[in-house]
């Protein structure tokens, strides 16, 4: 690369970085260098541009209403007080360790008492969190996929 080609280069990401940090419309400086840039410096630089202005775009992503991750300790327990599940297993006021994925989760209950902390798993599904089982052992062999058991730590 000779000398004039790396100072056009120079020059070309100079002026993207300053127009990526303006707050004002693009000025004739960048659009001057961008064009006096040879092809090949054009596309290195569009190119170096291109995965900031999408990074800046996929961060900001709205909540699905449709989607059950992330879920609050809160909302599971609702679901977890109105199933079997909760019958079967000692009363808890609060969850712990929740983990959520693929409209799954695991949780773990919180008894007063010195046993073994049981964990609940639970599917979202038609808009609402339901429980599908609980316990301290194969707790996710009902309906929970393959693929999602170990993002469950099952």
């Amino acid at each position: 690369m000779n000398a004039r080609t790396s100072l056009v280069l120079a020059a070309a990401a100079a002026a993207f970085a300053v127009a990526g940090c303006s707050s004002t419309s693009t000025t004739a400086a960048p659009t001057t260098a961008a064009a006096a840039t040879p092809t090949t410096a054009a596309a290195t630089a569009e190119a170096s541009a291109t995965p900031v202005a999408s990074e800046a775009t996929s961060a900001v992503k709205p909540a699905a209403a449709d989607k059950g991750c992330p879920v609050s300790e809160a909302t599971l327990l609702k679901a977890f007080r109105g199933s079997d599940t909760a019958k079967a297993l000692l009363p808890t006021e609060t969850l712990s360790d929740i983990v959520c994925y693929q409209d799954y989760a695991i949780a773990r209950t919180n008894p007063k008492s010195d046993i073994e902390r049981p964990h609940v798993v639970y599917h979202f599904t038609g808009g609402a969190w339901k429980v599908l089982d609980g316990g301290t052992g194969d707790y996710c062999k009902t309906g929970v996929p393959a693929d999602v058991r170990s993002h469950l730590h099952c």
